[in-house]
């Protein structure tokens, strides 16, 4: 990897099952290149409650964005490994919420228009693999039609079973 990041904070007993599989040492550089985020952006983004925890990477995608002749941040990509599951992703209702598959795993796919974000959960070593695609309205390039493309990358890197 050629960005080097901090390790996942600890994860107090009582959340229950402890996130071991973490995005930020697993995914390799290729999966966000080959998508269009900059690897060396990788950064730890990581959500850690009393009863579960969200272990995470964020990757950002850069290009020139309108009126401007730099390289800004128009979009991201976070990959967590969550020790929740893909009943408790449904419970949550979220908006325009629909089954999937990622190849052989079973996932959830839904969107967030107040984030201009778009989410897909799936069954993963410790609960879910849940990735966020998001966009700017700086570039035409959009986030959801890239989500499945996303989940498929970093599906086929995740140890199987």
């Amino acid at each position: 990897m050629r960005v080097t990041v901090a390790p996942a904070p600890h994860q107090p007993s009582r959340a229950g099952i402890t996130v071991k599989y973490d995005p930020c040492f697993t995914v390799p550089d290729s999966v966000p290149e080959t998508l269009g985020f900059a690897v060396e952006t990788r950064e730890r983004n990581d959500y850690v409650f009393e009863d579960y925890a969200f272990i995470g990477c964020e990757f950002d995608r850069l290009e020139k964005a309108r009126f401007s002749d730099r390289m800004d941040r128009v979009g991201s990509m976070t990959v967590w490994s969550a020790s929740i599951t893909l009943d408790e992703i449904r419970a949550k209702n979220f908006e325009g919420s629909q089954d999937t598959n990622i190849r052989t795993r079973p996932a959830v796919s839904y969107t967030s228009r107040s984030a201009s974000a778009c989410y897909l959960a799936m069954n993963g070593p410790d609960g879910v693999i849940q990735i966020r695609v998001s966009d700017s309205p700086e570039t035409d390039w959009r986030a959801c039609a890239h989500i499945r493309e996303a989940a498929e990358a970093i599906e086929a890197t995740l140890p199987k079973g």
